[in-house]
């Protein structure tokens, strides 16, 4: 069967098909494109949580190392402060979600 494309020119069924089945790949290239960009987000959102949850870590762990020297006499109360100032601004910008339970 023949008809027409959309500048009134005759296509046979044959072109049509391989016209629609372009389309259907142009839909399915898209669709497959969205899921990957969708991947990505997901996963640039996990690897910033994972820097988070790091730099948390790290805080609290240079905020422990200095409160102990303190408490054994070689440590500075200015250190121990200022630790604790960073673990702070961390938490009230990330929250305290990297805190032990």
């Amino acid at each position: 069967m023949n008809g027409s494309d959309h500048s009134g020119r005759q296509v046979t069924d044959g072109v049509r098909r391989k016209q629609k089945g372009v389309f259907l790949m142009a839909g399915f290239l898209d669709r497959a494109k969205e899921q990957a960009q969708r991947g990505l987000a997901q996963g640039k959102q996990k690897y910033d949580d994972v820097q988070t949850q790091r730099t948390g870590g790290e805080l609290l762990k240079k905020l422990g190392a200095a409160y102990y020297a303190e408490r054994r006499g070689s440590g500075d109360p200015v250190a121990t402060q200022r630790a604790l100032e960073a673990l702070e601004s961390h938490i009230v910008t990330h929250g305290d979600g990297f805190l032990p339970r």
